[in-house]
């Protein structure tokens, strides 16, 4: 669905701490999270960054090296995980790519200014620091203002929303 992307995607640095191979605790990755895509049809520069993923509830903290993130874009979590992505949007971000998701997403605006739009036309400005959830709704996102906008999103598979 994505091709991966590098071109003018900010590289996203991830540090991940737990216990290492002996048990004790340690510092398991650092470096840029090569998990970068950018999807057919949107900005080039409009770009997703999938840190870290999880399966199973509660999730394991268990002492693996493997990088838990699936080799194959998704749009969300397993059917019973978790997701932590960095989206860049760019300015202007172009036409809002509307969706809907089996999840529960925590978004948290770190840089710029996004508008958060939800199905029947009521839309809200978030700014850095800014917080919304999403709980399972069609909604999209668009970058109305002049530098790019940072967003981390989690994501947690969750039931489907009625409606």
């Amino acid at each position: 669905m994505g091709t991966t992307g590098g071109g003018g995607i900010a590289p996203v640095r991830r540090v991940v701490a737990g216990p290492g191979a002996d048990g004790a605790p340690a510092f398991t990755f650092d470096g840029d999270s090569p998990h970068v895509v950018t999807l057919p049809g949107l900005p080039p520069d409009l770009g997703l960054t999938d840190v870290w993923a999880s399966t199973g509830m509660p999730p394991e903290n268990d002492a693996s090296a493997a990088d838990p993130v699936p080799a194959a874009f998704a749009i969300g979590p397993a059917a019973d995980g978790t997701l932590l992505r960095i989206v860049q949007f760019p300015s202007p971000s172009g036409d809002p790519l509307w969706h809907r998701t089996d999840t529960l997403d925590y978004n948290i605006v770190v840089s710029g200014e996004i508008v958060l739009m939800i199905e029947g036309g009521d839309e809200v400005t978030l700014g850095p620091g800014d917080c919304a959830v999403v709980r399972g709704i069609t909604h999209a996102w668009e970058n109305r203002g002049t530098t790019t906008c940072i967003l981390a999103a989690v994501s947690v598979a969750a039931q489907p929303a009625e409606g």
